[in-house]
């Protein structure tokens, strides 16, 4: 079977690219090869094989398989290594920010199964290293655990009221060329979570009021200076008038009153 036969030589690589059928192997990414579980070659282009994009499948790093709430299973050998990218955007979606490594290990699904949270028991909760609840999947939150974000300074409620919690990493991001940690809200207990969303609350409606009364008095110090400005403008302007009148009448009694002349 060729797929070529009614294309012309200029366009016969250039046709497959980017078809939303099939796919020659020298469009497809570094990061993408043929199914190995199928018999995928449709034909050939130019001695090229030609596959179905149903047959293909995308490799992955292990931290891009967590994004995708599956982990590579113990023992599982690379598929394939790359090179680790240089640019900002190729880091942010290709590499584990954790690896100093100057390879890129790629995984297939095949190699991975649905990733398995850890269970926070005994006032524990389970976190990495770095003291964070890595939660760049749904299904990598802790069991017995709760996520609550949109919630600003919700840590500091947390802290106030002895709650054991831990901030929750949703991401990364670049910032000055160096690799962040994206983190949003809290991972709290199950059993906690509705008393400190009613504290947060409570503490939002007082420091809103805080804010409110904050902003009327800063409102009144503003008018207060500005009706001062404008109660010495005047002044002065009636001081200068004052002063424009008495050297005006000394000036008459001195040469007396000036002639008018027809």
């Amino acid at each position: 079977l060729s797929l070529c036969v009614c294309l012309s030589p200029r366009h016969r690589f250039t046709t497959h690219a980017g078809h939303f059928v099939y796919s020659c192997l020298l469009d497809l990414f570094s990061f993408i090869i043929p199914s190995p579980f199928v018999e995928p070659v449709l034909g050939y282009c130019k001695g090229e094989p030609v596959y179905l994009r149903t047959n293909v499948q995308q490799l992955r790093t292990k931290h891009q398989w967590l994004t995708h709430g599956r982990s590579v299973q113990e023992e599982e050998q690379p598929v394939k290594t790359i090179e680790r990218k240089v640019g900002t955007k190729q880091k942010l979606d290709c590499d584990d920010p954790k690896s100093t490594s100057k390879q890129v290990e790629l995984f297939g699904e095949w190699q991975t199964k649905p990733y398995q949270p850890p269970v926070a028991s005994d006032g524990h909760i389970p976190t990495s290293e770095f003291g964070n609840v890595e939660l760049l999947h749904p299904s990598m939150l802790p069991v017995n655990t709760v996520h609550l974000s949109g919630m600003p300074n919700i840590a500091r409620v947390a802290k106030n009221l002895g709650i054991v919690h831990a901030p929750a990493v949703v991401g990364f991001t670049f910032v000055r060329g160096k690799m962040v940690a994206k983190k949003d809200g809290i991972v709290v207990f199950s059993q906690d979570a509705n008393l400190l969303q009613a504290a947060w609350s409570q503490t939002a409606i007082i420091e809103a009021e805080a804010q409110a009364t904050q902003r009327h008095d800063r409102a009144v110090s503003h008018w207060q200076y500005l009706t001062k400005a404008l109660l010495l403008r005047e002044h002065l302007r009636m001081r200068r008038q004052r002063l424009e009148q008495a050297s005006t009448g000394a000036a008459v009694l001195e040469h007396g009153e000036p002639t008018a002349f027809i």
